[in-house]
């Protein structure tokens, strides 16, 4: 990585990060308008969540769930591409556009991006995620950008060496 993070956030997100980095808590519910700069921090936290974890041969794959679906690409999908490119790591990264993917290339991590209007919406996308689920790993991280999202399940792949797989691993920013 060639970019400290902590010169691409707001000082009152350091603490914050260190927190989500240490994985002290599973659910960070962050609070603000426009220009609070949330977006921007989930951006950076949650590619770089998954740098540092393949590092550590942990495969962690992250979902962005969105209610409003022709809004995705200009919103959660281009402020995760703006992180990674704000953290020098773009090389590293695979864009696909249909359907929306951010892929790590070195280990094949994906950030997947869908649009659920309602709790059906959910459920489809669940199942969906189930039958495909990526062939390392888990889906640890979950963005959420409103709040009608309830009951969320974590779907686990197959378990790597001292990986925990529960709900205690699922990083969750709403």
């Amino acid at each position: 990585m060639d970019t400290n993070p902590y010169l691409l956030i707001p000082k009152h997100f350091y603490d914050l990060l260190d927190d989500v980095l240490d994985c002290k808590h599973t659910h960070y519910w962050l609070k603000g308008g426009r220009g609070s700069c949330k977006s921007s921090f989930i951006g950076i936290a949650i590619p770089l969540m998954m740098m540092i974890d393949a590092q550590k041969g942990i495969y962690s794959n992250a979902v962005a769930l969105r209610k409003v679906g022709d809004t995705l690409v200009d919103s959660v999908f281009a402020q995760l591409l703006w992180g990674i490119e704000m953290l020098g790591v773009s090389a590293y990264w695979k864009i696909k556009t249909s359907p929306l993917e951010l892929k790590y290339l070195p280990t094949g991590q994906v950030i997947k991006f869908r649009s659920c209007n309602n709790k059906d919406d959910v459920r489809k996308h669940e199942i969906k995620l189930g039958v495909n689920m990526p062939s390392k790993g888990n889906v640890r991280m979950l963005q959420v950008t409103e709040n009608q999202f309830e009951n969320m399940k974590i779907l686990c792949g197959k378990k790597v060496n001292e990986e925990k797989i529960g709900m205690d691993s699922l990083i969750t920013f709403e």
